[in-house]
């Protein structure tokens, strides 16, 4: 007999559930029944290997990396502007991108950064010429690690320059030079 991982059993939940959606989309009464079914059954499996499984075994990496897809989605939403679509709905495939650019992009911050940068670009928002009225949106921001790293060095380059006082050692660091001195004697 084969023991799988509890990882596995969750990823037939998310791909049960993932069926389920795409069942109730099509709307027939025979598809709606077929739709809660399939999310009945996800949920069953869910909860099964979180009863079966010692919490520290279930893998607090699991719940924290859909946490943090949670959050990215989240902010996505809370920073697009329109044209710019909002996340409906996370299906998988979303969420394996956005965990897959988390793995080589792991701090919330650049995803600010870029959501920023995407929201305030007219060509990005469909409002330039060149555009023809293309509009981004979440997948395609993370649809593979070159196109974000270019974003990310976009963003960067986009951002105003500001100064850092030699020796500075606040967070955030102060960019005014009487402003740092005058903390510094308050600390002291």
């Amino acid at each position: 007999m084969k023991v799988y991982q509890p990882r596995q059993y969750l990823a037939a939940a998310e791909w049960i559930e993932s069926k389920a959606e795409k069942a109730k989309a099509k709307g027939t009464p025979q598809q709606l029944q077929i739709g809660r079914a399939l999310a009945d059954i996800g949920g069953m499996l869910r909860q099964a290997v979180k009863d079966v499984v010692k919490p520290d075994l279930f893998g607090a990496e699991v719940v924290e990396a859909k946490g943090q897809i949670d959050a990215v989605v989240e902010l996505w939403n809370r920073m697009a502007l329109a044209p710019v679509p909002k996340v409906q709905r996370v299906m998988a495939g979303l969420r394996k991108k956005i965990a897959a650019r988390m793995k080589t992009f792991p701090a919330v911050e650049t995803f600010n950064l870029v959501f920023r940068y995407v929201n305030q670009s007219a060509w990005h928002r469909g409002e330039d010429p060149k555009s023809n009225g293309w509009v981004v949106t979440l997948t395609w921001v993370v649809a593979n690690d070159e196109r974000f790293q270019r974003l990310v060095e976009k963003a960067v380059a986009s951002r105003p320059e500001r100064h850092v006082p030699a020796g500075c050692r606040h967070r955030p660091p102060c960019t005014d030079p009487v402003a740092c001195t005058s903390r510094l004697l308050k600390e002291n």
